[in-house]
């Protein structure tokens, strides 16, 4: 049974990702099946669950996410030096849940630091993902527009200089600005880009109350969305790619 929720524009910090699954709501993912494909498929989509994908890329990036993002979640890692693919790994991974921890190929592992490690370090956006900042990084949003119902789970959202800043990591293998260009079409960024901004906008008084700011401070503030984007062979190189309301 999914969560029940109302709909009125929210904002919830703490919300776990299984819980955000289970909300009943469209989602920048399924917008973008709309798109590429037809309603129909965003339709079975949606009632194919929300099963992930178990493979190398997709491990490393969640593990990059929970590195910067959810610390405390990559801290209870066992590793282990077995191949994923191996029996060892299996028996370490069914030894792992028996202590209630996740487990992670230790060369996954470690490649997940150095890569979250490179952009706690960037002299611009590092600071934005400092420990003070650390209950406003996957933050759940859910509102309503011309009557159906929303969601989005927000990287980070920070309110600084005056506006309000979203940021999306992306790992990839190449961060520059032609790769960038190619993965923004095929995987439609800026829609995903917009279907937050919106989401944040209509959030806004929740948000505000989250900030301890007075009602109405966020009332038409600028907004900008930026893709934090690093590469997974060294140096990992990192590109900051900007949308912002004029875009």
């Amino acid at each position: 049974m999914a969560k029940p929720i109302n709909m009125n524009p929210r904002a919830e910090l703490q919300l776990s990702r299984e819980a955000y699954d289970s909300i009943e709501a469209w989602n920048a993912s399924l917008l973008k099946i709309v798109c590429k494909q037809t309603p129909a498929h965003a339709y079975q989509a949606y009632f194919a669950g929300n099963e992930r994908p178990d493979s190398a890329a997709f491990r490393i990036g969640t593990m990059v996410h929970e590195w910067v993002l959810e610390p405390e979640v990559f801290l209870k890692y066992a590793t282990t030096s077995h191949g994923t693919r191996t029996k060892l790994y299996k028996e370490a991974m069914a030894d792992a849940a028996a202590k209630g921890k996740p487990l992670a190929a230790e060369d996954e592992y470690q490649l997940a630091k150095a890569m979250g490690d490179a952009i706690k370090m960037h002299p611009i956006v590092g600071g934005r993902f400092s420990s003070e900042h650390l209950n406003f990084n996957e933050v759940t949003l859910t509102w309503t527009t011309d009557g159906k119902p929303c969601k989005a789970r927000l990287d980070a959202i920070r309110y600084v200089n005056g506006k309000l800043w979203i940021a999306d990591l992306k790992t990839c293998q190449n961060a520059s600005w032609d790769a960038f260009g190619r993965d923004s079409l095929e995987y439609l960024y800026v829609l995903q880009a917009a279907f937050y901004a919106d989401g944040a906008y209509a959030c806004r008084r929740d948000l505000e109350k989250c900030w301890g700011l007075p009602a109405g401070e966020l009332e038409n503030i600028p907004m900008e969305f930026e893709f934090i984007c690093i590469e997974k062979t060294a140096p990992h190189f990192i590109a900051r790619y900007s949308m912002t309301d004029e875009q």
